[in-house]
């Protein structure tokens, strides 16, 4: 008689994150015959005492997250950039080119005025920003850098602030520069 096969168990703390990510995963561990634990998905609530083979995370900015995952001791992919200073495996996205197909994007539309207000002050949004300026700067405009929405410091504060707010306060911002050409918000 063959021993039965027992499946890795993998859990997913991608708790604040795209939802291709969590389609990409289940799909994956159905190709590979994972046991996917997805809790955290649903009640955000870190696993404490939880035993499985390894941790696919999105930690962003959450550090009590961070903390779990490292001390986990298992194989751990994280799958933000944010945090590169955990020492953990990352899949990486190219923010600088991310920024730049954004700006060319634009320019293609013919656009001439830009602002750029990034939600986040990370590391995520300042290599965006740089592609993209650099890319309206050599096609010969400005770009006005508007303060981020959210900081690390005022992330709890600011992560409960109503999104009408927060749009209300960049449109505010905008029309206080004064445009008199056609603008763009990114």
């Amino acid at each position: 008689m063959r021993a039965k096969h027992r499946k890795p168990t993998i859990l997913l703390a991608l708790t604040s994150t795209h939802h291709g990510f969590y389609h990409g995963a289940a799909r994956y561990a159905a190709e590979h015959d994972w046991h996917v634990v997805a809790d955290m998905i649903y009640d955000a609530t870190i696993p404490m005492g939880w035993k499985g083979d390894g941790i696919l995370s999105f930690v962003g900015h959450w550090e009590e997250l961070a903390k779990f995952v490292v001390s986990a001791h298992l194989p751990v992919v994280e799958i933000s950039s944010v945090r590169k200073d955990l020492g953990i495996p990352c899949v990486m996205e190219d923010n600088e080119a991310i920024g730049r197909l954004g700006a060319e994007h634009l320019l293609e539309r013919n656009l001439k005025t830009f602002v750029w207000a990034p939600f986040w002050d990370d590391t995520v949004n300042e290599e965006r920003f740089q592609g993209f300026a650099n890319a309206i700067r050599s096609a010969g405009f400005d770009c006005v850098r508007l303060l981020p929405v959210n900081t690390r410091r005022s992330a709890r504060l600011s992560r409960h602030m109503d999104r009408t707010l927060r749009r209300r306060w960049v449109i505010h911002t905008i029309r206080s520069l004064r445009f008199s050409a056609r603008h763009f918000l990114l």
